[in-house]
């Protein structure tokens, strides 16, 4: 038996609603192929719109698609885009999109990637649950930065990997499982176990332990749980930090360090330290790359210098202060009293 060829149409429009009568989704082709036997459409140069609550809601386009069994299942392949009318609008492409209307189900299977104005995420694999506006991540999962618009003529800033993750596309809540490492392009590395945050907002929240070494031999921030302001480019944490450069120490409670001006300012409880000497303050300031020192009291204020040999030398701001950086002298031998004390602000 001979079957009848294909249906041929110049152009294709196909549309679906739910039960409720509201719009479900439209598929538009200059060109299509319908079989009757498999009920099978092929499209070329599909675009078409996804609704949610009878409203636009995704723009979808591609190179060709497979319409299946009348709509149970659509398959768009080469260059195909998904992009976000609402919300983030956030554009999402690949080369092959599998959808399932009656689950409210997308999987972007390969070369998948999200892109809004100054980011680009990727894994192996996206599953959009339309009905939560949850965006799946499957397989290690990398995140790209720019510090200004997003552009393929420019590098990023900041490259974030990671495992398995989680984006909802309305309110930008983001999980990435770690291990997660951030590396940045002043050769600064950041670890941290797991990844949180909230793209609409744009800051990231690093679980601890987090350690980010600031390269070049300039030091090593280890520090709990803590916000990363990646637009303002600022850590904040009230947790404990410790700042370190070879045999120098700074920790304390409570931080911000702010890439711009290549600063740690610990705000409470602060301790310097280096072998043989240590000194208390309440807070401190250490800039990584001219390697000074502020370290401050109730009306007191010591700057210093962390020289060629990695010790710490202070010298008063002004000639009320005459504190030393000093724990211990000679070691303290019968009847010559009692050993140095560290000074305390």
């Amino acid at each position: 038996m001979r079957w009848p060829p294909p249906f041929v149409f110049r152009s294709l429009n196909l549309n679906q609603r739910r039960d409720d009568g509201s719009r479900d989704w439209d598929l538009i082709s200059p060109e299509a192929r319908y079989d009757l036997e498999s009920r099978m459409v092929q499209a070329q140069s599909p675009s078409g719109l996804i609704y949610r609550d009878d409203k636009p809601y995704l723009r979808i386009s591609a190179r060709q698609a497979t319409v299946v069994n009348d709509g149970d299942r659509i398959v768009l392949e080469g260059n195909v885009k998904l992009q976000q009318i609402t919300d983030q609008r956030l554009l999402i492409e690949g080369e092959r999109l599998v959808w399932t209307p009656d689950d409210s189900h997308i999987v972007v299977d390969r070369q998948p990637k999200a892109l809004d104005s100054r980011s680009e995420l990727s894994a192996e694999r996206f599953v959009l649950l339309q009905d939560r506006n949850q965006l799946r991540l499957d397989g290690p999962t990398r995140l790209l930065h720019w510090p200004e618009t997003r552009s393929a003529e420019t590098e990023s800033d900041t490259e974030i990997s990671g495992g398995s993750g989680s984006w909802n596309l309305k309110s930008g809540q983001l999980t990435v499982a770690g291990p997660v490492t951030a590396r940045r392009d002043d050769d600064s590395v950041l670890t941290a176990s797991a990844l949180e945050g909230d793209t609409a907002a744009q800051f990231l929240d690093l679980i601890k332990p987090v350690i980010l070494n600031l390269g070049d031999d300039r030091g090593t921030v280890a520090a709990q749980t803590t916000r990363w302001n990646y637009v303002d480019r600022q850590f904040r944490s009230s947790g404990p930090v410790e700042g370190r450069r070879k045999e120098m120490r700074m920790r304390g409670i409570g931080f911000v360090m702010d890439e711009g001006s290549s600063t740690l300012d610990v705000l409470s409880a602060c301790r310097l330290e280096q072998p043989g000497e240590q000194l208390k303050a309440q807070r401190c300031s250490w800039n990584w790359k001219s390697q000074e020192i502020i370290a401050e009291g109730d009306a007191q204020r010591l700057r210093g210098q962390v020289g060629d040999d990695d010790r710490i030398r202070f010298n008063p701001s002004d000639g009320r202060v005459r504190s030393q950086f000093r724990l211990r002298a000679a070691p303290v031998t019968p009847g010559s009293g009692s050993p140095g004390t560290p000074v305390t602000f």
